[in-house]
């Protein structure tokens, strides 16, 4: 905590030098992150005690709405933990997709990488949040999975990473893969692998810069993404499944042997699964090639205490926008661990994947008192 608190200092007394003023100078100079990935519009009901038959009525204590979607949720989290974000998703030209707009302009995330199909509708999902926490959704497919950048999209996106690569700018720049879309082919897929490869070819023909950290995580894996997964984990820097997706994808049971294949396949840096109640589990990757993770170099961060849960909807989602946040500000792995966990226990307190998380000072503390040492 006190290594956070010393960095936090530092960061915002740096930014004061250079501007005498805001926290959005150091957004805009330190900490900018590209997030890719599902992008849709949550809308929750809760509690949902039953469906109610043929025409009849039931009445609910709330109906939410919000910006969701391992892209569209952990970019709005990221901003509130003041990240420079930019999405790269797909929207549609109806209601829904204004609406998502304006959700962005009002989080400050910007809305340059954003692209408007007519020819889909926005993809959404309607969540009924039963009052023990189960979660039965129904989504409509729409316009996220079908996201494609244009050669001269990515030669902008690269070009701008490239300023941060080069020492241009000030600070460090993440991108960040929400997932690769619900269905396996979808042209979102290759736009991914494609912007992978642009990014570590630039770090291969100039290894003096500094390197783009590259986070993934999951949404729905179909069958064809182990595969996807073997082409796209080496280039990878922290690979952050859920143990259902992990244990799904691997056929392995638990975060030791499911996130060892992950390992194996080549992630550069580290594995992270999360466990849900059960905390999550951090596997770095080795220096000896040869070693296997033991219970000795797996570490454990547990759930935060004495939390009054809500909704878990979007918590992992947050997770990696604190995680993404804190790497970003210059925090080790495990720190930034912890940091992801008082960001997913933060959303769980309230309703939909904006819940919880208003700055990140306000996490930074709630970390420090509800997340054991």
């Amino acid at each position: 905590i006190e290594r956070l608190q010393t960095e936090n200092e530092r960061l915002r007394s740096a930014n004061h030098e250079k501007s005498g003023s805001s926290e959005s100078t150091l957004n805009e100079s330190l900490r900018k992150c590209w997030m890719i990935g599902l992008t849709v519009l949550d809308i929750h009901a809760y509690p949902v005690k039953t469906i109610p038959e043929g025409g009849s009525v039931e009445f609910v204590d709330e109906i939410h709405t919000s910006l969701a979607g391992t892209c569209g949720g952990t970019s709005y989290t990221a901003s509130k933990l003041a990240m420079n974000v930019q999405m790269l998703g797909a929207i549609g030209t109806d209601p829904k997709g204004v609406f998502i707009e304006q959700i962005m302009s009002h989080a400050n995330i910007s809305t340059n990488g954003l692209q408007r199909l007519s020819s889909h509708r926005t993809s959404c999902t309607v969540i009924n949040v039963r009052p023990n926490g189960d979660r039965p959704c129904l989504h409509a497919l729409g316009a996220s999975d079908h996201l494609e950048l244009s050669k001269a999209d990515m030669d902008g996106i690269v070009e701008d990473m490239n300023e941060y690569a080069n020492g241009i700018k000030e600070g460090m720049a993440v991108l960040h893969i929400g997932g690769t879309g619900l269905q396996q082919g979808c042209p979102q897929e290759q736009t991914v692998l494609l912007l992978l490869r642009r990014i570590r070819q630039e770090e291969h023909d100039n290894a003096a810069r500094s390197p783009i950290i590259v986070t993934m995580d999951l949404i729905a894996p179909h069958s064809g993404m182990l595969d996807l997964l073997t082409e796209m984990l080496p280039m990878v820097d922290y690979f952050m499944p859920s143990i259902e997706e992990a244990e799904g994808i691997s056929n392995l049971s638990g975060p030791q042997l499911s996130g060892s294949l992950f390992l194996n396949l080549g992630v550069r840096n580290a594995v992270i699964v999360k466990s849900g109640s059960l905390g999550s589990h951090y596997l770095p990757q080795l220096s000896n090639a040869s070693a296997s993770q033991t219970k000795e170099t797996i570490h454990h961060i547990p759930i935060c205490h004495d939390v009054i849960v809500v909704d878990t909807t979007g918590a992992g989602d947050a997770y990696c926008a604190g995680f993404v946040t804190a790497k970003s500000r210059g925090l080790d792995d495990l720190m930034a661990c912890r940091v992801g966990t008082a960001t997913a226990g933060l959303c769980c307190t309230g309703l939909g994947s904006d819940a919880g998380n208003t700055s990140w000072e306000s996490t930074v503390k709630f970390m420090e008192e509800h997340l054991t040492s």
